[in-house]
């Protein structure tokens, strides 16, 4: 089986440049190393993954201004998850056959491929999808979607140059790294068949896991977004805390 082209211009150089944090962290660690991590983690995952490209921009669940709009398409990608269009057509996709053969990310086809196996070795440039269409119209949503490694990447050296330090520790580990590995997580454990709980009797696997939603910003109320995915909150209950939801209600129209 090949590797796409996601693993060599993404996954490969940014595991190297990880390591490279962790190698730096464990030989000359600085608080404020930790405190840029933490701060790419929420900024980017907040305002990038959990609201930016998840609730508003995939399944547009609230309004905002522009300006929140273009921070949610520039936050999203500079999490090197791809651009606003991609992830968006994806997503709808893996709501579309949620747990059938055809989710590329799902457990049904193995806890690997669910991690991740499907961005290393599945076509995921080819999966067939469809992003809301006002991105189709929004022009740095178009730019971004046609020159994606170049804006991520430029963005990338953007913050190495400015402080070799916050890029290392902003962008790569707590922006990439982290984010990453936590919605890999949620990929196995969210549609896991005998983790979480369920509020739902749905079709598909989902479910919920409360540890998770602490640190995937309430995105672990997985099975009440899949009962209803045009909500922007996801936890309905009073133990259900939803940390994104919380900022929309601060943001929105």
């Amino acid at each position: 089986m090949q590797f796409n082209s996601h693993f060599f211009k993404i996954l490969l150089p940014n595991f190297l440049l990880t390591l490279t944090a962790f190698y730096v962290l464990f030989t000359d660690f600085q608080a404020i190393y930790l405190l840029y991590a933490f701060l790419g983690f929420y900024i980017l995952g907040i305002f990038g993954a959990a609201i930016g490209y998840h609730r508003y921009i995939s399944h547009s669940s609230f309004q905002v201004n522009d300006f929140w709009k273009n921070a949610f398409i520039i936050c999203g990608a500079l999490t090197g998850q791809g651009s606003p269009i991609f992830w968006a057509g994806l997503h709808y996709h893996h709501h579309r056959f949620s747990d059938t053969e055809k989710d590329v990310h799902s457990p049904v086809n193995g806890f690997f491929n669910a991690f991740i196996g499907w961005q290393i070795f599945k076509p995921i440039e080819t999966v067939p999808g469809i992003a809301p269409r006002w991105l189709y119209k929004n022009i740095m949503a178009k730019l971004i979607h046609r020159n994606y490694h170049k804006f991520y990447w430029g963005s990338v050296a953007i913050a190495y140059l400015i402080d070799v330090h916050f890029g290392l520790f902003f962008i790569t580990l707590g922006g990439w790294f982290l984010i990453n590995l936590i919605e890999d997580l949620g990929n196995v454990y969210f549609h896991h068949p005998t983790k979480g709980y369920r509020n739902y009797d749905i079709s598909d696997n989902s479910k919920n896991v409360h540890w998770l939603s602490y640190i995937t910003l309430g995105a672990g109320y997985h099975n009440n977004h899949h009962k209803w995915p045009g909500k922007y909150r996801f936890g309905e209950k009073s133990n259900e805390p939803d940390i994104a939801a919380w900022f929309i209600e601060k943001i929105k129209k």
